[in-house]
């Protein structure tokens, strides 16, 4: 038979000349042309979460004129960026913001004096030249931070300034696969001198800072064009893949105060969040398992009166890190979730200026519903109960303590990335 079909394929290719020519020329039909679209590993907009280390050196001046400087030996930072890439033939200009929180403190012995580093923000320009899957750039804008000076043993006095400055930095980032890239930077910013007050005069601060930080980085593209129809449409109705989003929520704070050698009371009350997720999951059958991270800024005080002494507790912001397993059912995914909660508080005696800046440790569990609303995003409803660790610190009345409960009900909406 393979040989009969090419003597006839050879026949009619040998006579396909002789035959067209007693025929009359017809136009050739239309084809359109296609071509699939390619997605840019680079172009378009993107957001992550990024995690390192940071460390601050601040130069001051005492109330009474005498210099001194003051450095830590560097602790956490974390937070969320965004931004957007414009490419140009290898070269990549691009506009980012984030923002950072730190766990970093200075003191001084010798003039009593300490800070805790609390947060910083930044909006600065980018620009990258690609090779490949790799892009180095480097980068430059501007740069906001609130730090939290205070006196020593005992820390009762205290007062928290916000300081503006300029950046500079440079980075590798890696395009793992679409639309997954990894980043490494370095990053350095002198802040202005402000003037803090507290212990009877004005204390001068003029900080400088250290961030060395990765991060995950997930590309959004140019728009949802980007992205094939796979999410409702395909067999099975996958919810694999990676995801990003956006969240607010309100919780319920419920906190054991205590003051050495005066008693303990219970503080409750509310606080509201917003915030940024970022996660992946994996379906096998109707199973989903995952893992998420997320970071909000929080809203809110409660207050505990203890022997005729109030104090105030503020939530500053907090973050989880959880592995999750669900069970997908048509357009929806409800799921369980537990794992890592860190969250960082000011709390204060009410009627003083002192202050205390602290980050506590814990764990989180809950459990949510996830639902597709079309093939590229969800919207998430979900429950999470905190428990942390012991958050200690002095005030005028002694040395005080709260151990921090937190019931959050948080509601998102979520871009899915195949």
């Amino acid at each position: 038979m393979r040989g009969l079909g090419t003597a006839v394929f050879g026949m009619v290719v040998l006579a396909g000349p002789a035959l067209a020519a007693d025929l009359p020329e017809a136009p050739a039909p239309y084809v359109p042309v296609t071509s699939p679209v390619s997605v840019s590993q680079w172009e378009g907009f993107y957001t992550g979460m990024h995690f390192g280390w940071s460390s601050d050196n601040i130069d001051g001046r005492t109330p009474a004129g005498t210099d001194f400087s003051m450095s830590d030996h560097g602790g956490f930072s974390g937070g969320g960026l965004r931004g957007y890439n414009w490419l140009f033939g290898n070269v990549v200009l691009g506009l980012e913001g984030d923002i950072t929180i730190h766990e970093t403190k200075t003191e001084n012995a010798s003039v009593s004096i300490g800070s805790d580093y609390i947060w910083d923000a930044g909006v600065y320009g980018r620009l990258g030249y690609t090779w490949g899957r790799f892009m180095p750039y480097v980068m430059a804008g501007g740069r906001v931070a609130e730090i939290h000076g205070h006196s020593l043993a005992p820390m009762t006095q205290g007062d928290v300034t916000r300081h503006l400055g300029w950046s500079v930095g440079a980075g590798l980032e890696v395009a793992v696969f679409y639309p997954i890239r990894l980043r490494a930077e370095y990053l350095y910013t002198k802040f202005g001198a402000e003037d803090y007050v507290f212990s009877g005069g004005s204390t001068e601060f003029e900080p400088e800072a250290q961030q060395f930080r990765g991060a995950i980085i997930f590309a959004l593209g140019n728009g949802f064009k980007d992205y094939p129809e796979s999410f409702l449409t395909s067999a099975g109705n996958t919810w694999s893949g990676f995801y990003g989003g956006a969240m607010i929520s309100a919780a319920m704070l419920q906190d054991d105060a205590e003051i050495a050698g005066l008693g303990s009371d219970d503080a409750s009350d509310t606080s509201l969040g917003t915030g940024m997720f970022l996660g992946a999951n994996y379906q096998f059958g109707n199973v989903v398992t995952g893992f998420d991270a997320d970071l909000s800024l929080r809203q809110g005080e409660s207050s505990a009166t203890i022997a005729g002494v109030t104090l105030d507790k503020e939530p500053m912001w907090d973050a989880h890190v959880r592995g999750r397993i669900g069970y997908a059912w048509d357009r929806y995914l409800p799921y369980i979730a537990g794992g890592f909660a860190i969250t960082q508080v000011h709390f204060q005696q009410d009627g003083t200026s002192s202050l205390n800046v602290e980050p506590a440790k814990g764990w989180t569990i809950g459990a949510g519903v996830d639902v597709a609303i079309t093939d590229h995003v969800f919207g998430r409803l979900e429950y999470l109960h905190d428990e942390f660790e012991d958050v200690t610190g002095d005030i005028l009345a002694g040395a005080a303590s709260f151990e921090p409960s937190v019931d959050t009900v948080r509601a998102g909406i979520a871009v899915r990335l195949p």
